[in-house]
């Protein structure tokens, strides 16, 4: 044993962290930022791959160890107007008629994409990342699954970190996990209990097997099944067999406060661990709550 040596470099793992959508999410980048930060902290590499000028909002310092940053054809103006569009679409939408809804989805749709098809039309860069050799790509899609498509391209095994809430991209439904609308909730917009009524559980029935099926068509079947026929990626998978074929599945819920279900042999249960290390208190605030004596005290807070 004493004539082993291990080296460092050979252990490390190389993952890639794509941000390509030109919508912006960056509570999700905070949660994922966490998990390569720890990463980077035990020697893995983590490049982050990444849309020009897209930015790089919730992003945790120290959270990778390199980038690759490919071209955006928008100008500064476009942009401009694009990140207003998203900063006034919610408050917008309730004065909208039905039809209005549906071309301003359909609009936000070809701007949520944009910067998967410039990915996919830059040769160099997709070159360049085939040459890295990546182990692992981290992604968690939300609206898309172009990160999925990316993997199956470069033929990399990809984890996904979801959150509670199930969207057209990614629900148990990808793994034929059987799961009861009565007990589930499928909202995307609107939260729904768990222990629903029985309008809320019909609700819940159109939600997942009407308005997910019509999403999931126009937001992720057509657009990635577009990207496949025109750049030849793994045209025999479906896109919803391309989201199914993920290594791992991390979702940030427990038991404690989901729903009793069934789940796949590749899901496991993150919750809390975007909830940084408790740290002790500052003497003022010890002196503050040993002055309040028997009378306690009550805290507000705005984090």
């Amino acid at each position: 044993m004493s004539g082993l040596s291990l080296d460092h470099q050979a252990l490390a793992a190389k993952f890639l962290l794509p941000a390509i959508s030109l919508v912006s999410t960056p509570s999700h980048y905070i949660g994922l930022s966490t998990i390569t930060r720890e990463l980077v902290q035990r020697g893995h590499d983590v490049t982050l791959l990444l849309l020009d000028r897209r930015g790089t909002q919730g992003m945790l310092g120290n959270s990778y160890t390199d980038n690759v940053t490919y071209p955006n054809s928008m100008s500064d103006a476009e942009l401009d107007e694009v990140r207003y569009e998203m900063s006034t679409v919610m408050t917008s939408f309730g004065s909208m008629t039905l039809m209005e809804k549906f071309q301003k989805m359909s609009h936000l749709n070809r701007i949520r994409l944009h910067g998967c098809f410039e990915l996919f039309a830059d040769a160099p860069t997709l070159s360049r990342l085939k040459d890295m050799n990546f182990d692992m790509i981290l992604t968690s899609p939300i609206l898309d699954t172009c990160d999925t498509l990316l993997a199956v391209y470069l033929d990399v095994p990809f984890t996904v970190i979801t959150g509670t809430r199930r969207t057209p991209a990614f629900n148990e439904d990808l793994f034929g996990i059987p799961m009861s609308s009565a007990l589930v909730p499928f909202s995307l917009f609107k939260h729904l209990p768990h222990n629903m009524t029985f309008a809320q559980r019909v609700q819940n029935f159109v939600n997942r097997y009407v308005m997910h099926t019509l999403l999931e068509y126009v937001i992720i079947t057509q657009p990635i099944r577009q990207l496949q026929t025109t750049y030849g990626i793994r045209e025999d998978l479906s896109p919803k067999e391309v989201a199914a074929s993920a290594a791992l599945w991390l979702c940030q819920t427990t038991f404690a406060l989901d729903a009793a279900r069934p789940i796949a042999p590749n899901w496991i249960p993150i919750a809390g661990f975007v909830i940084p290390p408790v740290q002790p208190l500052t003497q003022d605030l010890l002196n503050f709550i040993d002055g309040a004596g028997e009378h306690g005290f009550i805290l507000f807070t705005l984090v």
